[in-house]
């Protein structure tokens, strides 16, 4: 919904999310749909971790994602 875009919402999701990864010490794995949710991915510490994945029809690939929990 394009009113809730840009305004932090899924950022804080994920941020929220990261944490409560981190306060169990659990990776996590993800496949990007697109560059612009890598990015997005990227800046709270996942990283690639495999070429990204062809699909059966023209678009931009899934990107699998890793991250490690941040240390205690």
């Amino acid at each position: 919904m394009p009113q809730y875009q840009n305004k932090g919402l899924g950022s804080a999701l994920l941020n929220a999310w990261c944490e409560a990864m981190d306060s169990t010490g659990t990776p996590a794995y993800l496949e990007a749909s697109n560059s612009n949710s890598r990015r997005f991915y990227e800046r709270v510490g996942f990283v690639d971790c495999a070429e990204p994945l062809p699909l059966p029809y023209e678009g931009e690939r899934m990107y699998p994602m890793w991250r490690d929990p941040a240390p205690k």
